[in-house]
């Protein structure tokens, strides 16, 4: 309900412009006048940055009103660096992420939740939760940020496959779309989706597949979020990719396996001070590419 109609008088413009606005999606900041209130006094410092994005609270427009803090932070992405500014009790927290400490990238989608997580090179992970309807503009601002990545080095330029084929359909639309972007995108190893297994803690379960794809830049991991489901009645509607550039690539590991698992096994990547487990149940192929292409096994 608006102000003037609660009873509290007569509603300014400006509120009641960036009211009407507003909803659970990303604005883009164009003008000191789109900058929420509270983070104006920032605006000069980041208003060249090819992304100033107003991060919206995850709350109905129903249930506020022009005039309060509608907006709990602002993202700036630079050539160089991520900021990253929201509400900290009656202050400000600054986030700062340069884009030379970034090792990977990790996207996870599921339903109208998201997540966008930056693993930097001290070990930490630089996060940031958007509702779905803002996923087309965190794809750019992704896009934007792999570019700014390292380069590829020799391990990357050594990318060579056969052809590998792709079972299931969410595998080929996520293989189509990365294709759209970098049409030298190649699938490096694919396990499809359906196998019975057994979950972390043992439970009957079907496996839920696993995509690996090449670039000259970057090793490129795409899942469903989590290793299985507990029956083919239950939805698998969650997607996950990891963005890991070949020169962020240390090495990897294959650990050893409980009984009772059901067939799978876990791969683990060391990017640099990540360490990243990938469960599929032909290790050795992707084990034998890595090896060729110079990455030492743990």
């Amino acid at each position: 309900m608006g102000a003037q109609a609660a009873g509290l008088g007569p509603v300014d413009p400006e509120a009641q412009r960036e009211y009407d606005g507003f909803g659970p999606w990303m604005l883009p900041v164009r003008q000191l006048e789109d900058m929420p209130p509270r983070f104006r006094a920032c605006y000069p410092e980041h208003a060249q940055a090819p992304f100033l994005l107003k991060l919206p609270r995850p709350e109905e427009r129903r249930n506020l009103a022009p005039g309060m803090d509608l907006y709990l932070g602002v993202l700036a992405v630079h050539e160089t660096e991520v900021v990253l500014m929201r509400q900290e009790g009656t202050g400000l927290q600054v986030l700062r992420c340069p884009c030379a400490a970034i090792q990977a990238i990790r996207v996870f989608q599921h339903l109208l939740h998201g997540r966008l997580e930056l693993l930097t090179a001290d070990g930490a992970r630089f996060g940031l939760d958007y509702n779905g309807s803002s996923q087309e503009v965190i794809d750019q601002v992704v896009g934007f940020l792999r570019q700014r990545l390292p380069g590829p080095g020799e391990r990357g330029r050594a990318v060579v496959q056969e052809q590998v084929p792709v079972p299931d359909f969410c595998f080929q639309t996520a293989l189509a779309e990365q294709r759209r972007l970098q049409p030298e995108c190649r699938v490096l190893h694919a396990e499809p989706m359906g196998r019975g297994c057994r979950d972390v803690l043992l439970r009957r379960a079907l496996y839920l597949g696993l995509l690996v794809l090449g670039t000259p830049r970057e090793l490129i991991l795409v899942t469903q979020g989590k290793l299985a489901r507990r029956s083919s009645r239950e939805g698998a509607l969650a997607s996950e990719v990891l963005y890991v550039p070949w020169a962020s690539l240390d090495g990897f590991q294959l650990l050893p396996t409980p009984a009772r698992r059901g067939g799978w096994q876990t791969l683990r990547l060391q990017v640099g001070r990540h360490l990243w487990d990938v469960a599929l149940f032909e290790p050795e192929k992707l084990m034998r590419l890595l090896g060729r292409m110079g990455f030492p096994a743990r």
